[in-house]
């Protein structure tokens, strides 16, 4: 399961609509770590939209045009 997601985000291009979609997630997956009701763990949902966003700010936007 972790491959295929893994294989389907190095397919992702860098751009400026990527950098703000992975902003928008790190915000959104940030609200919901803070406001959740139990014990923080790295293998829940929040974490990984926030993670995922992550990922997509930190792509090089030179790589778009390959």
């Amino acid at each position: 399961m972790m491959k295929e997601v893994l294989q389907a985000l190095k397919n992702v291009k860098g751009g400026p609509k990527t950098t703000v979609i992975g902003a928008l997630m790190m915000i959104f997956g940030g609200v919901l770590i803070y406001t959740a009701d139990f014990t923080f763990t790295w293998a829940s949902v929040e974490v990984g939209i926030f993670i995922v966003g992550v990922y997509l700010c930190l792509i090089n936007d030179s790589k778009k045009d390959e």
